[in-house]
């Protein structure tokens, strides 16, 4: 669920910087993306295995997203009392 809360910062992180092509954004993101990893000590391939289950399992997918948005939200309501 961190991770994937992470993920969502960093795509609209990405998305903010008005590259003016997609591939200029498309790089930002997979700089974030390596650095979450990095702090969660995951690659990409361990990621990909574990989002493959969860998307084959919708059930669990849904229990991670509805922790990533409880994180997100905490993290929306921490930056506004700041």
């Amino acid at each position: 669920s961190k991770i994937i809360a992470d993920i969502h910062l960093a795509e609209a992180k990405a998305s903010r910087l008005s590259f003016r092509d997609y591939d200029s954004t498309k790089v930002a993101f997979k700089y974030y993306e390596q650095k979450i990893f990095a702090k969660y000590k995951v690659d990409t391939a361990q990621y990909r295995k574990s989002y493959d289950f969860y998307a084959a399992n919708p059930e669990y997918m849904i229990a991670i997203y509805d922790k990533a948005v409880k994180i997100l939200e905490k993290k929306k309501e921490k930056k506004k009392l700041d």
